[in-house]
């Protein structure tokens, strides 16, 4: 299941509390497909204050977060120790013949 979380958020409000969250119903996707979204509408009542304080005009921006539940996630591939190529595996040094005196 998904849904969505929509805030207005500005730089003095990281969370967006003042005008609250927007949550819609939690979603069923069917396995083996994406969910089916349609168009979503909401209102945020911003305090009339708000609206004069620059930072807010200059930092507000919407913020989306799709929400998850139910699903379990796949246990990660097993790591194989991974080697060396031939190549890069440390080989013994030959040890050169001396010539005798």
């Amino acid at each position: 299941e998904i849904r969505l979380v929509i805030t207005l958020r500005a730089s003095d409000d990281l969370e967006g509390e003042t005008c609250g969250a927007k949550v819609t119903p939690w979603l069923a996707v069917p396995d083996g497909e994406a969910p089916q979204w349609t168009a979503r509408a909401t209102t945020f009542q911003v305090p009339a204050e708000r609206c004069f304080e620059a930072e807010f005009v200059d930092t507000a921006h919407l913020h989306v977060a799709l929400m998850q539940r139910g699903h379990v996630a796949p246990a990660p591939p097993q790591q194989q120790p991974q080697q060396q190529p031939q190549h890069y595996q440390q080989q013994q040094p030959q040890q050169q013949q001396q010539p005798p005196s």
